[in-house]
């Protein structure tokens, strides 16, 4: 809880704990391990992780995601002391929209968004189906300015099937977050400018808004897997992501890049690339 060692974020506030084991790249996800490391602040933390998994190399021991999740009371009203703006990342220990939270809990986290304008609160979910049924009933949630909904892919058939989702979803404000980027993803033009034939289309028919008012992604950012047996990320991968985005005038933050056997690069080292120049909105 708190600041934030995310290059993007000032801050982080975990009020619901807990992930589905069903997820791809769930044995190397580093939230669980987190959350397993983490004081025992929750009586139902340890419930959180199934010490029952083996995940090979994966792991220092058989461990991850039971599948269960937690509400940490405690934690829940944390974002009203913080009086200055902060960019907070949002359940980033967890998926709030997984299928064993209750709409009660997310009620609630909404909730202090409401109560809390000063703040940006970045949300992140792999579950955009089950955020878009949500919020599709709940516009006024969905669409107060300062909750930037945003989806996490890893590869080119997460992003096909989520991202349309983020975007049928109601929102002021749509993200995407490529990382780990275990596979190569190329964002679909209608993705960053609103260009989709329908729109398109309406525009030749006479209305002339018709693609400014199509729902597109206003911030995507990028960054490869960490940790010892991280799966390579190629470099031209998150070059064509960043002239996509630049073509598209959508800012584009590059998190962190596979340096091949010698590490992950972090903003600042002398490897930073003059293309990979981070954007926020």
């Amino acid at each position: 809880m708190g600041k934030s060692g995310i290059s993007y974020l000032d801050a982080v506030w975990n009020p619901i704990l807990g992930c589905s084991p069903k997820m791809p790249c769930a044995a190397r996800c580093w939230a669980w391990r987190t959350v397993a490391r983490i004081a025992r602040v929750v009586n139902p933390r340890q419930e959180l992780i199934d010490n029952t998994l083996d995940w090979g190399p994966f792991g220092n021991k058989p461990c991850g995601w039971s599948g269960k999740s937690a509400l940490v009371k405690p934690w829940l009203d944390a974002p009203l002391h913080w009086r200055k703006p902060q960019r907070i990342g949002v359940n980033f220990l967890g998926d709030m929209f997984a299928e064993t939270v209750p709409d009660a809990w997310i009620d609630r986290v909404f909730g202090v968004v409401a109560e809390c304008p000063q703040h940006q609160f970045y949300f992140l979910t792999k579950q955009a189906k089950r955020m878009h049924d949500y919020l599709a009933g709940r516009n006024v949630a969905g669409l107060r300015p300062n909750a930037r909904l945003g989806v996490s892919v890893c590869n080119q058939a997460e992003a096909d099937e989520r991202i349309p989702l983020l975007l049928q979803t109601p929102a002021a404000f749509r993200w995407v977050s490529i990382e780990p980027m275990v596979g190569e993803v190329v964002l679909r033009k209608e993705w960053l400018d609103g260009q989709t034939d329908r729109a398109v289309s309406a525009f030749y028919d006479g209305d002339w808004d018709a693609v400014s008012r199509q729902p597109k992604l206003s911030w995507v950012v990028i960054g490869c897997e960490s940790g010892p047996i991280r799966r390579p990320m190629p470099w031209s991968w998150a070059e064509r992501v960043v002239a996509q985005c630049k073509a598209a005038n959508v800012p584009c933050w590059v998190k962190q890049m596979d340096k091949g056997k010698r590490g992950v690069i972090h903003p600042g080292s002398e490897y930073w690339p003059a293309w990979a120049k981070q954007e926020q909105p």
